[in-house]
């Protein structure tokens, strides 16, 4: 990741509530919004969760005509910033109780705040989500080895793709070839 705005969290609560209308308007939602030294990347779904390349088209110049009134934006960056506004893609950043239960039973990665037993670092699948907390499965979806994460202890979290289909196929020359 790009090296972080110093004031990215105000940067980033701000332009959130500024696009919000338009995002809506557009049958979209807000997902992130990521503030780095040099740029402004805004993730947006639909409710379906995708969103497809013309919707990002038919939004991205609303979205960046209201950021060139922010005054903020301008203080923040005195030079200029690459806007960037895309889809999610594979691996959905999970960040509400609404994210975590759509996903649920879906394989996540989660980084707490502070430990949650030895670890703050987790692999596992979700389980139970409350409006509180997520409970994740550890070796399999099914496994009874569980942990309880509190929602406000979630420093991020996001699914895991797996490719379906086995391993890697590797290209071998064929015996007899000269080819290193």
């Amino acid at each position: 990741m790009a090296k972080k705005l110093a004031n990215s969290e105000l940067v980033e609560a701000e332009v959130e509530r500024a696009i919000e209308d338009v995002v809506h308007e557009a049958g979209l939602s807000i997902l992130e919004v990521e503030a780095s030294a040099d740029a402004l990347l805004i993730t947006l779904e639909d409710p379906s969760g995708n969103v497809d390349a013309e919707d990002l088209e038919a939004v991205t110049p609303q979205i960046s005509e209201i950021l060139d009134t922010l005054e903020l934006l301008d203080r923040s960056y005195p030079k200029s910033y690459n806007l960037e506004v895309s889809s999610p893609g594979l691996e959905r950043l999970l960040k509400t109780y609404e994210h975590f239960l759509r996903f649920m039973g879906s394989k996540v990665t989660i980084r707490t705040r502070e430990k949650v037993g030895d670890e703050r670092r987790f692999l596992g699948w979700i389980g139970l989500v409350t409006e509180e907390a997520v409970e994740l499965a550890i070796d399999s979806p099914i496994s009874s080895n569980r942990i309880t994460i509190g929602l406000d202890n979630i420093e991020r979290a996001r699914t895991v793709f797996e490719w379906q289909g086995g391993e890697k196929k590797v290209n071998n020359p064929p015996k007899g070839s000269k080819k290193k």
